[in-house]
């Protein structure tokens, strides 16, 4: 979810500024520039990155966006629903916004690398639009402290949530809280919610006192959620030369899961036999919700090693938190290594799945899918966690051949 804590409440303002006379002013309505570090998942500092975002609201009559940032690279919004660079991390969309009746332009970055951020900056953003009829006007934004030429403070301190704890389940009404927010460098904090699996959106409104700690209690429908909490130092509410209303903040900010009207599981395996990756569009959501698919669940989610039953097409394991996973096993015998198989998401180390368990980890951050030869009746998954004790073939699991292993060294003993 990367909903920024700024980006609902602040629309609202658009229509409540009065532009001053000239064309640009006519045609833009509001923009915002943010900048600051995602931390992602609180367990695993490998995801922590940086997020750049400028958005504007225009009329009808503009077909494009270009900028220029403060470190002069140059930037363009196309007349396009959405484009997306994997190379880079850039995403641009452009959509009707219904409750403000304007159409929002938006280009978004995550930068996993630091030296990424230094493409955006601190100082003035030339921002060009192009209109249908021909011609284009341009307007400066001072991404900075207002009336000086200092750049905005970054908020240092990372949020901490106390309740719900990160990968916990929970009942509803839910209350939140954290840990006080004491960054001389934040003034201001938002809370946002999504669901995971429906898509539903709530968000405290306005911002927060930044001596505030908690929000709620809340009513949510039962599911998996992710809260994102920010500390942020930002201004609202200014007004550039073309009487154009903008905001601009710098920001920290982590993203929890939890689960609603259920103990939380940190991966789901199921079994199906369709292939969406064939599917037109976004495939790769079909596996990230396989609740819409005709894949079955075989089992409540875990966090230890298991073995998964049914003879199916394909095995899916949906992974909602990271997932070391040393290696799977089929019911031949054999190990991964050169079966076929899918991912998505964010993930790494996936060589060390290959061959018999060995402590070398992958690690899974959204969801893997393995395709059944034919004559699988089980997988067996073997991840970070510990092994039953009475395991002796190295599977994870206790079975006939654990038993005929341990009948060998019961008679090889007495030999001795």
């Amino acid at each position: 979810m990367k909903v920024l804590f700024f980006h609902l409440f602040f629309l609202i303002l658009v229509f409540g500024f009065n532009t001053a006379d000239g064309a640009i002013g006519d045609h833009v309505f509001y923009i915002e520039i943010t900048q600051g570090v995602d931390y992602e998942d609180p367990s695993n500092s490998s995801d922590d990155g940086f997020d750049f975002r400028l958005s504007v609201l225009t009329d009808a009559s503009v077909y494009r966006i270009d900028f220029v940032s403060p470190a002069g690279q140059h930037f363009v919004i196309p007349d396009e629903q959405e484009t997306n660079d994997p190379d880079t991390g850039t995403s641009t969309y452009r959509e009707y916004n219904d409750d403000q009746g304007a159409w929002e332009w938006a280009h978004e970055r995550d930068i996993s690398n630091i030296s990424g951020i230094e493409e955006y900056g601190d100082g003035y953003y030339l921002i060009t639009v192009s209109y249908y009829a021909g011609g284009s006007d341009q307007t400066p934004i001072w991404f900075g402290m207002p009336g000086s030429d200092q750049s905005l403070p970054q908020p240092t301190q990372v949020p901490q949530p106390v309740s719900p704890a990160p990968y916990s389940g929970t009942n509803s009404p839910v209350t939140f809280s954290w840990e006080p927010c004491t960054d001389q460098h934040a003034n201001a904090i938002w809370a946002s919610l999504e669901n995971e699996q429906t898509g539903e959106e709530l968000d405290v409104g306005t911002p927060l006192p930044v001596d505030q700690t908690y929000w709620g209690p809340l009513q949510l429908s039962d599911g998996i959620w992710e809260l994102n909490l920010t500390f942020a130092y930002g201004y609202l509410g200014l007004t550039n030369d073309d009487g154009i209303e903008y905001l601009v903040v710098k920001f920290n900010e982590i993203d929890i899961l939890f689960t609603v009207g259920r103990p939380w599981t940190d991966y789901e395996v199921w079994g199906g036999n369709t292939d969406y990756t064939q599917m037109p569009g976004d495939w790769w959501e079909y596996y990230r919700n396989p609740q819409w698919t005709d894949f079955e669940q075989l089992t409540e989610s875990q966090e230890q090693s298991g073995r998964y039953y049914g003879q199916y097409q394909y095995y899916l394991v949906r992974a909602y938190r990271p997932l070391l996973l040393d290696a799977v096993r089929a019911s031949d015998s054999t190990y991964q290594s050169n079966w076929p198989w899918h991912w998505h998401g964010w993930g790494y180390n996936f060589e060390n799945l290959n061959g018999l368990p060995d402590g070398m980890y992958a690690t899974v951050g959204d969801w893997i899918l393995f395709e059944n030869p034919g004559h699988w009746r089980y997988i067996t998954l073997i991840t970070d966690q510990s092994c039953p004790t009475a395991d002796l073939t190295g599977d994870c699991f206790v079975d006939l051949a654990d038993l005929a292993q341990l009948a060998q060294q019961w008679l090889t003993g007495l030999e001795k």
